[in-house]
């Protein structure tokens, strides 16, 4: 598919787009964006530039990179993986083996906890399960004089959300935690989770693309429950007076999870679907 090696060899940007694309054709839903996303990576210019100037020639050795990125996203690696960053809520954030690649239907976390408080509000947010810092960083941008707590049991998903405020410029108070039982005498006005949720069956079912990510961030026991359980069951001991909670869950898992924020005290309970019409957020107050 790709030129074999000769010495000197000068390979066009559109050429190994062209034989990319059509690597690609039959593993990805959109081969060309991809090929040229990978190209823009390699090269460091703008996708715009990669698609104005086809007729470029690279190096050899270039090439032989851009075939090996390929090649990859052909068995199924994520391009957040292959290039190392992800845009959520309009922030490039860095990813790796070791976080969840946040996902746009995430972003509804954000827009709830934005729409329940204003821009000069010092509110305490707590980010439960934060992989690469998504959330916490998007509300912090956001909201820069709330208190924002973000706890995650990975070391290294903790190492590259810290990486991802530093290069940011936001300050967020990172933890390492299974769920809340780090946090001690502290309490938040929100509480904001988008934790594993996938049933334990059917984690090897996933896409290729997810098979990439860590297991930790997708398992979510027999029922897909465990860890929306054990949040639920510890939230009521942080939770301010009229706080608020916000959990991401399956499609499927909407009354499941009412049902147990209701039990545990919430009122007002309410799932909210995502712009594809799914159950996607469930709310709660803490009266």
């Amino acid at each position: 598919m790709f030129p074999k090696k000769t010495q000197n060899c000068q390979l066009e940007i559109g050429q190994l787009i062209e034989r990319a694309t059509l690597l690609l054709a039959t593993n990805s839903s959109s081969p060309r964006l991809d090929a040229e996303v990978l190209m823009a990576e390699l090269v460091h210019c703008p996708r715009s530039t990669v698609m104005a100037f086809p007729e470029r020639t690279l190096s050899q050795s270039i090439g032989d990179a851009f075939q090996t990125l390929v090649e990859l996203r052909a068995k199924g690696v994520s391009i957040a993986h292959l290039t190392g960053h992800k845009e959520f809520y309009s922030l490039d954030l860095k990813v790796s083996s070791d976080t969840l690649v946040p996902r746009p239907e995430t972003e509804m976390l954000v827009d709830r906890v934005l729409s329940q408080t204003v821009p000069l509000q010092a509110a305490s947010i707590l980010d439960l399960g934060t992989g690469c810092g998504a959330i916490a960083l998007a509300v912090k941008q956001q909201r820069p004089n709330c208190r924002v707590v973000a706890l995650d049991l990975s070391l290294e998903a903790l190492r590259i959300a810290a990486e991802n405020g530093c290069q940011l410029g936001l300050e967020i108070e990172w933890l390492c935690s299974r769920w809340l039982t780090s946090l001690g005498n502290c309490s938040f006005d929100f509480i904001v989770s988008n934790p594993p949720y996938v049933e334990r069956e059917g984690v090897h079912l996933l896409s290729q693309e997810l098979s990439y990510e860590p297991r930790l961030a997708l398992d979510g026991g027999t029922d897909g429950l465990d860890s929306i359980r054990e949040i639920i069951a510890s939230i009521p001991n942080v939770m301010a007076t009229g706080g608020m909670v916000f959990l991401e869950h399956g499609h499927q898992q909407a009354l499941a999870v009412s049902k147990l924020l209701q039990e545990a005290g919430f009122s007002g309970v309410k799932t909210e679907n995502d712009l594809a019409g799914y159950n996607r957020v469930t709310l709660g107050n803490w009266l």
